[in-house]
């Protein structure tokens, strides 16, 4: 019974491995220019909660830290004077708490 089991936990582990080799495998071989594809394609599609979160954890503003709205604004950028004002006082630090407690 034991040497069953043990032999169903090692195929777990090696199966689980070989997932994690290939997942590790196709991010590597992503050049820089379909990553950043990626990045732009998960970025229009989050909302303007995860957006302005985004924005404040690393201190920037829209997807290219471009501090304009494009001319066809439905990419829906939050509003980066909120962004500056909360990275640039103590209040970073509350809107991190709240979010997360």
């Amino acid at each position: 019974m034991f040497a069953s089991l043990t032999s169903q936990y090692m195929i777990i582990l090696f199966l689980l491995f070989l997932v994690q080799f290939a997942v590790a495998c196709a991010c590597l071989a992503l050049t820089p220019n379909q990553q950043k594809g990626m990045l732009a394609q998960g970025w229009a599609k989050s909302t303007s909660n995860v957006k302005t979160n985004v924005q404040i954890w690393f201190d920037c503003c829209s997807f290219n830290n471009s501090y304009s709205t494009p001319a066809n604004d439905t990419v829906n950028y939050p509003d980066c004077s909120r962004v500056s004002e909360l990275t640039n006082t103590s209040n970073l630090s509350m809107v991190i708490f709240k979010k997360y407690s």
